[in-house]
């Protein structure tokens, strides 16, 4: 991948990170968003309006509609929509799962605008296939529609995961077999 680009990790956590011309992580901002979402999905009373398992595909205006209406009144005003569009509306359970998803993602996109310095001309998302290209088109749309935007298939992210840990030991163990440094080596005049 080439650098500059900001990282986009999906997990349990929504997680940007920056990499910069070197190749050196600059900054990071994570959410909670994917706990959020489990929360919402499993231990909520919208538990009834949202299908057992992951959909294959997503329901692009459902989710489109999600971001909206979150950008708009925030998730928790936004999520009672769930339940509406089961009872009210005859919605497919497909459907509400890519508006909650949607909804989620609005709380990322507001919290990604107030806290999060800038966007990389180059995103690379990495996470499950659904997430993913549900964060693409929700970022392309309403968010950062400049941004040359790639997702990377899900095994992307447990060897991601791999080699930074991999990286970090190494670090490691370097610095702690490198000779001690006197103290007058490291003072500065």
């Amino acid at each position: 991948v080439k650098v500059p680009t900001t990282f986009m990790f999906l997990t349990s956590h929504t997680k940007l990170v920056d990499v910069d011309e070197a190749y050196r992580i600059t900054r990071s901002f994570t959410t909670m968003s994917g706990q959020m979402f489990d929360a919402l999905r499993f231990h909520s009373f919208l538990a009834s309006s949202l299908p057992d398992q992951n959909p294959s595909d997503i329901h692009r205006e459902a989710l489109m509609r999600g971001v909206e209406l979150g950008l708009k009144v925030g998730i928790v005003r936004a999520g009672l929509m769930v339940r509406f569009m089961h009872i009210l509306m005859h919605t497919s359970p497909e459907e509400r799962f890519s508006f909650l998803e949607g909804i989620i993602i609005a709380s990322d996109i507001q919290a990604i605008q107030n806290g999060y310095p800038f966007m990389r001309k180059r995103l690379v998302i990495l996470g499950d296939r659904f997430r993913s290209e549900a964060y693409r088109l929700a970022l392309d749309t309403f968010f950062a529609p400049s941004v040359d935007t790639i997702c990377l298939e899900e095994s992307s992210l447990e060897r991601a995961t791999l080699h930074g840990a991999l990286s970090i030991v190494e670090r490691h163990l370097k610095l702690a077999s490198a000779p001690p440094h006197s103290p007058s080596s490291t003072v500065h005049s």
